[in-house]
């Protein structure tokens, strides 16, 4: 008997690690452009979803989530988002492509997220 209650696949850049995850759809502030699977997404001032951008980290922007699969946020309102869980530290990334830095690993963390 196979007992898999459901399997999320997001091609060659997988982010999640572990069987234990929390996978919300969530709606993302449209025209932020293009975004590949373990972009860091952050509330930003006006409440909106967003991808990090370093510039705004810690003053502007909050940390909420991770993004799992290839978004245009010019073409959807919605993307799938790893909310709890374990997800492989080595695919975050800021809106830029660019590794995050430690404090945003703390901030996931508090929001029982883990980088490993």
């Amino acid at each position: 008997m196979d007992a898999v209650i459901g399997n999320l696949s997001y091609g060659s850049r997988q982010v999640l690690h572990g069987d234990h995850h929390i996978v919300v759809t969530k709606e993302v502030k449209a025209d932020q452009g293009e975004h590949i699977p373990g972009t860091v997404f952050a509330v930003d001032g006006s409440g909106d979803l967003v991808p990090l951008d370093p510039a705004a980290y810690g003053t502007t922007q909050t940390v909420k989530c991770v993004l799992l699969e290839q978004t245009d946020t010019a073409s959807v309102d919605a993307a799938p988002m790893c909310v709890h869980g374990a997800v492989k530290k080595e695919v975050l990334v800021d809106k830029d492509g660019d590794a995050v830095i430690a404090a945003v690993i703390t901030d996931l963390e508090a929001l029982t997220i883990y980088a490993v």
